[in-house]
């Protein structure tokens, strides 16, 4: 049995990720995606997208050579020598093959808006300074865990400092 097919509640295990020059692949380039590719590129990740059209930006961002954009469908293999993969198209079945091709390869996932069929969930993240505030909810609510992370990330000023007040 895989670990997505014995899944029933969703239980985080915390971690910050380390992707500095590591190759991983956002199959997607709408907004969603568009968000991944920017956090990732913060994070100095290799990225390779893979989608027949793109948001302006991510346009953008490979003219410029900052990123690499297969502009057509996901294939089978195209997960070939990634770490980790995104899946943030809007097509259900395009993102449960993309995380199924990951599973077959041992590569970690996320699939947006689908937490059962991910790896790991994206937490709602704040920076300031050398501080990183994130929350998570499991994947189940999104929204609720922007809403805490603002409350928590007015109490640290811009220097990563405790505000006080």
């Amino acid at each position: 049995m895989s670990p997505r097919q014995v899944k029933a509640v969703l239980h985080d295990f915390p971690v910050c990720l380390q992707l500095a020059g590591r190759p991983v692949a956002v199959v997607g380039a709408g907004e969603v995606a568009t968000r991944r590719i920017e956090s990732l590129l913060a994070a100095e990740a290799d990225v390779r997208v893979i989608a027949p059209s793109a948001t302006e930006r991510v346009a953008a961002l490979a003219k410029a050579g900052t990123i690499v954009w297969v502009a057509r469908v996901y294939r089978r293999g195209d997960l070939a020598g990634v770490q980790v993969a995104f899946a943030a198209t809007d097509d259900f079945e395009v993102n449960r093959r993309v995380a199924a091709d990951a599973l077959q390869r041992g590569i970690l996932v996320n699939v947006a808006d689908d937490p059962v069929a991910c790896d790991f969930t994206m937490p709602a993240v704040a920076r300031r300074g050398r501080v990183t505030v994130a929350v998570s909810t499991d994947g189940t609510d999104p929204a609720g865990a922007g809403r805490l992370r603002d409350v928590l990330a007015r109490h640290v000023d811009a220097s990563g400092e405790a505000a006080h007040g």
